[in-house]
């Protein structure tokens, strides 16, 4: 107990693993930082990497419908990287509309937190096509999610400069209106990075703020 192991990715150099997610077949995915690739470890320590998939910075990474790894890339234009975790083959899906930093999957759809100038999440098709927003009041910038499959996404806020508000979204995916709630006030430079729920339904977030 508490012992961790580090696996390295060759070729990666400074860059480094920006988000990991579960794929379908056993192994831990995970982005890597400012570059358009994966790598996927097992669970003897073996690690595969894949790509370059579409000249673009890949940033969330999701196990989800079908058995894919879907991956993101948070630039203009914004599309989804669809990845065959046999073969590590990507088919590029192009959602219109969406700018998402991160990606979720409910095991259906694929959801993204907006961090361009519409906000609020995105409910994005798997197999590609025109994406729906959910947008949240008071507008704004987002940068993580979670399911709390009780039919809603639950999103952080993203970064801030200045002094600013810290603050979640409840945002139901039958498109009611979502619920701002306010977790504290006058921070600086605040930031929320993860976001989860438990067993319980309390929905836990890291954040990062002076």
């Amino acid at each position: 107990a508490g012992v961790s192991t580090n696996y390295p990715v060759s070729g990666i150099a400074y860059l480094g693993i920006g988000n990991v997610t579960l794929g379908s077949d056993g192994r831990v995915w995970g982005s890597w930082t400012g570059w358009d690739m994966v790598s996927a470890v097992d669970t003897s320590g073996t690690v595969t990497s894949y790509g370059p998939y579409s000249n673009y910075s890949i940033f969330g990474i999701a196990g989800g419908p079908g058995g894919y790894v879907y991956a993101d890339y948070a630039e203009y234009p914004f599309g989804l990287i669809q990845i065959d975790p046999s073969t590590g083959t990507g088919t590029t899906l192009t959602p219109s509309g969406a700018v998402v930093e991160s990606i979720i999957s409910d095991g259906t759809d694929l959801w993204g937190a907006d961090n361009g100038s519409t906000s609020g999440i995105w409910q994005l098709p798997s197999a590609g096509g025109a994406g729906t927003n959910f947008p949240v009041s008071p507008a704004e910038s987002l940068s993580c999610l979670c399911d709390d499959g009780l039919g809603n996404i639950w999103a952080g806020m993203g970064y801030h400069t200045g002094s600013y508000t810290i603050a979640i979204y409840q945002v139901p995916k039958s498109g009611a209106t979502p619920t701002q709630y306010v977790a504290g006030a006058g921070f600086l430079a605040p930031t929320i990075f993860g976001i989860v729920t438990d067993p319980s339904g309390n929905i836990w977030f890291t954040e990062s703020a002076n």
